[in-house]
């Protein structure tokens, strides 16, 4: 059953109040404090897309069902997002629901991908910069759906409507971004929305595509700059998610090379060629001087400073991963899902120690969906029909539950408040038992 809006703290600040005085002076409602640590702001947790969260909401043992909301979607909804008293239960879908009560409502925008959350000068309340649904325009593209970055209000304003910010491109701004199988979602880092992906651009004769990232200015959408990824005869070249630490965003391709990039300026700091090629984009995640970068085949260790490779390993089965984003880094491991378990197990978890690519852990799972999330020495996971948690530094299994009595689950998101994950019509709020 759907209620009414929540009053939430965000809510009842945005409200504002007129100040009936002598001077009749509007009130202004209070700023909404930028993303913290334990909030879950945007696909992979952080700007670094490491899944991992300092925030200690999520339960270590038998977990309980808090509520669970109808999201509106005919398919799972993916990754939510979790920011100030407000879940967003992910793509394809405008509902959003209180942290507290379960209550939901509707935000006026669906995204294709999980949107990321920005706080700037530019508007007092946060921003939402995600992905919009693909629409066909015949004109540019002969009739290939694309698609374009949108940002929008993140909270219910002006009698509730949701107000788009910006558009990328801009109306008649000549490019769109190519709607993909699986499109790469934005990331935000303090005041600039990182864009990767393919992208069109159309030129005096005719257009052009190419791969890479767009950086612009979160809330305004001003572009900063771009980097363009391209074969030697023209073609684009699909990259993955960019990871963003310390300054750097890290770019992984589909053809094998890693890049780490100046935030600031998009200035190349270094590249290097990790595989002869992959046939999906390389999985880079930045953490503590390292960037662990994820292949078909194999795992690597290079040095943020420099890309100088450190280590390389071949894990005892292919590094098929579950989710194009489907790599964890957390306390010095990284845990990827593969396609292959050790005795006849559908699939496995495995852990490799950041510094040395060394094998910390293995275990069988059944078949696992979307990334692991770690919080407070747990690992958080979704096996396609149940939520499961196991030890971080040894795998051992805590607890296993099926809140959706058989829904199909994705990633989780983890704040101060719980754990949430979508299923296929519903996201759940997972909470200590007891």
């Amino acid at each position: 059953m759907t209620r009414g809006p929540p009053s939430t703290r965000r809510g009842l600040l945005l409200a504002g109040a007129t100040l009936a005085t002598a001077g009749c002076s509007a009130v202004r409602p209070a700023r909404d404090h930028p993303p913290e640590s334990t909030d879950w702001p945007q696909a992979g947790g952080n700007p670094a897309g490491d899944y991992h969260t300092t925030a200690g909401g999520a339960p270590t043992d038998e977990p309980q069902v808090e509520w669970q909301a109808d999201t509106g979607a005919a398919v799972p909804t993916g990754e939510p997002l979790a920011y100030d008293g407000t879940v967003y239960p992910g793509r394809r879908t405008d509902v959003r629901v209180d942290t507290e009560t379960g209550d939901r409502d509707r935000r006026g925008v669906s995204f294709v991908t999980t949107p990321g959350v920005a706080v700037t000068d530019s508007y007092r309340n946060a921003t939402l910069v995600g992905l919009r649904d693909t629409t066909v325009r015949e004109t540019f593209t002969g009739g290939e759906r694309v698609g374009s970055f949108v940002a929008a209000n993140a909270a219910s304003v002006a009698g509730g409507e949701t107000r788009r910010r910006w558009r990328y491109p801009a109306p008649a701004g000549g490019m769109a971004t190519r709607d993909r199988e699986s499109p790469v979602p934005p990331v935000v880092a303090g005041d600039r929305a990182v864009l990767g992906g393919q992208f069109l651009r159309r030129t005096a004769t005719g257009q052009t595509a190419f791969g890479g990232v767009v950086v612009a200015d979160a809330g305004s959408g001003q572009v900063a700059w771009r980097h363009t990824r391209r074969t030697d005869d023209g073609g684009p070249v699909p990259v993955g998610r960019p990871s963003v630490v310390d300054g750097r965003v890290y770019l992984g391709t589909v053809r094998g090379a890693v890049v780490g990039l100046r935030l600031g300026d998009g200035t190349t700091v270094w590249e290097q060629s990790v595989t002869d090629g992959e046939t999906t984009p390389l999985q880079v995640v930045g953490h503590d001087g390292v960037v662990c970068v994820v292949g078909r085949e194999t795992v690597v260790g290079l040095a943020a400073a420099d890309g100088t490779e450190l280590w390389r390993t071949t894990p005892p089965a292919p590094v098929e991963l579950t989710d194009r984003r489907a790599t964890t880094v957390a306390s010095g491991t990284a845990v990827l899902p593969l396609e292959a378990g050790t005795d006849g197990g559908s699939q496995s978890l495995l852990a490799l120690g950041v510094d040395t690519g060394e094998r910390v852990w293995r275990v069988d799972v059944p078949q696992a969906a979307g990334t692991p999330v770690v919080a407070d020495g747990v690992v958080y996971y979704s096996e396609s029909d149940a939520v499961a948690a196991r030890n971080a530094d040894d795998g051992r299994l805590r607890w296993r539950t099926a809140p959706g009595g058989g829904s199909a689950f994705g990633t989780p998101a983890v704040d101060e408040t719980g754990l949430y994950v979508a299923g296929t019509a519903n996201v759940y709020a997972l909470q200590e038992g007891g």
